[in-house]
């Protein structure tokens, strides 16, 4: 059994240039801007992988929705060259990853439309808000999958499983470091908590029994408000809460941001993929951006267990399409199953 790429879609350079890196396909198979894209030029497919833009519904975003208050298509709305490319090739399973919040009382109209799409053109939907961490994964981080099967293939035997039994914590994925640069300094410390005192900078401590709270494009390794702090003076705790004299307790832990490799792997990359990135010349900077942009592979890899259990016919040379395509998530997934299937 064997699985092929058609095409990816990216528009970020430096993700198009990790997915080239990570999958080892040249960039040429990127078709850059999806709204350019004429799906009528398109080869056929069997699956569609698509997460649109979570922008404009995040609740770190403008929440403005799909179309904003002047009438035009926000970057979610993006969604509408997806559905529109899904209803031109109609390939056998469609599915959407987006964050949780497309499923809240505020979106619950826009949630319900675009279950009714799917189901207009011809396919029967599944979904499921999903916790990585019940799902084999060290961090924690809710998102929405939708999958769309075409109703006449649909026998009716996919579901979702509910967890699996999971026991990674940080201390099974982070590196060992001496001294370097990863380590918050006592002035480091200080000014950034200055510097965004009024937005609570530093709100958790990872100990190394904790599990990793969401990677966000700007919260693993940077200097700011919201990163991810991590120190192994926490060895027996979960994730420390700081309420009284925060800078002082901080400073008295030593902690440290995740190094990018360490990113990559809370997000269920291998190493082997975040050197495959630094040796194509992505920048720190970037790496972490993407690695927060990107969907969780162990997620992705019950899923298609899952669906491959219920319609294995799908599977047999299935030929792929992947839109709004970051670092490759759903393809690494795909490579886990054929690697257990075939």
């Amino acid at each position: 059994m064997k699985w092929e790429l058609i095409n990816y879609c990216e528009l970020d350079k430096y993700a198009s240039k990790a997915y080239s890196a990570i999958h080892n396909v040249n960039e040429n198979q990127n078709l850059g801007d999806i709204t350019k894209v004429n799906a009528k030029d398109l080869k056929d497919f069997d699956l569609m992988t698509w997460g649109f833009p979570c922008t404009d519904i995040s609740i770190c975003g403008k929440q403005q929705g799909l179309i904003d208050n002047q009438g035009n298509q926000t970057r979610s709305g993006l969604y509408y060259d997806g559905l529109r490319i899904l209803k031109e090739k109609k390939p056998k399973v469609s599915i959407i990853e987006n964050v949780k919040a497309l499923t809240s009382k505020k979106f619950k109209k826009e949630f319900e439309m675009i279950l009714s799409d799917l189901e207009k053109i011809g396919y029967n939907n599944h979904y499921k808000v999903i916790n990585s961490k019940d799902y084999g994964s060290v961090q924690s981080r809710e998102r929405i999958y939708i999958v769309s099967i075409r109703k006449d293939i649909d026998n009716g035997l996919f579901s979702f499983i509910d967890k699996i039994d999971n026991k990674k914590v940080m201390k099974d994925i982070v590196e060992n470091l001496n001294e370097n640069d990863y380590y918050l300094s006592n002035n480091k410390i200080e000014k950034i908590y200055n510097w965004k005192a009024r937005q609570r900078p530093f709100t958790k401590v990872l100990g190394q029994n904790s599990v990793c709270p969401t990677i966000t494009a700007r919260g693993c390794g940077e200097y700011h408000s919201g990163m991810i702090l991590y120190s192994d003076k926490l060895l027996d705790t979960t994730n420390c809460e700081l309420k009284e004299n925060p800078i002082e307790f901080i400073k008295s832990i030593h902690p440290r941001v995740l190094t990018e490799l360490e990113a990559f792997r809370v997000m269920g990359f291998s190493d082997e993929d975040y050197y495959s990135c630094q040796n194509a010349n992505i920048p720190s900077r970037q790496l972490y951006k993407i690695t927060g942009n990107s969907i969780v592979v162990d997620v992705l890899y019950y899923i298609y267990l899952q669906l491959y259990k219920a319609i294995p016919d799908i599977f047999e040379d299935l030929k792929v399409i992947s839109f709004f395509s970051g670092m490759g998530a759903f393809e690494k997934a795909l490579d886990k199953l054929y690697s257990q299937i075939s």
